[in-house]
């Protein structure tokens, strides 16, 4: 019984620690805060799953270097997981793989590039968009590119078999 006593007061701890953003002040943070504490603290959300959070952060870095391809590649991420908008994320995926850093680091105020998983994702929107034959070429540039020790690529690879059979059906 003491057992699930303090499982349930651990978790009660846990999950009151993930609640402690706010809108207001997310947006706050966009408006008062450095383009290297915006970048952090838009990194921490993302990679704690504060998705929504995260996207306003990435509006805001858009907004002061819409050159970045590390910016258009988190704006492209988070549109594509939040709101399956892989139409609207096309457009920012191919202005991030202009830039592709295999060291890409999210954390880094000074990266400018986005991660291989850039093309993957390009591709993966190219495939919900039904443009098939861009799908096939971008996944197999992921391929190209990758670091082989990627969890995309079994992905990919599966996901290239899906393009071939879809042009089949089609």
């Amino acid at each position: 019984m003491k057992i699930w006593l303090i499982i349930l007061l651990f978790l009660g701890i846990h999950s009151a620690s993930f609640g402690q953003y706010k809108e207001s002040e997310v947006r706050e943070m966009a408006t008062n805060s450095s383009e290297g504490e915006i970048l952090m603290h838009a990194s921490t959300l993302t990679s704690e799953g504060f998705l929504y959070f995260a996207e306003i952060l990435a509006d805001k870095l858009l907004v002061l270097n819409n050159e970045s391809s590390n910016y258009h590649y988190r704006k492209g991420f988070l549109m594509l997981e939040i709101r399956k908008d892989y139409e609207g994320a096309i457009p920012h995926f191919q202005k991030a793989i202009l830039e592709i850093n295999n060291r890409f680091d999210m954390f880094s105020t000074k990266e400018s590039g986005a991660p291989t998983d850039a093309i993957f994702y390009l591709a993966t929107c190219y495939h919900l968009n039904e443009d098939i034959d861009k799908a096939i070429e971008t996944y197999n540039l992921f391929k190209l590119n990758s670091n082989k020790n990627s969890e995309l690529l079994e992905v990919a690879d599966l996901r290239l078999k899906q393009c071939e059979l879809a042009k089949i059906n089609m």
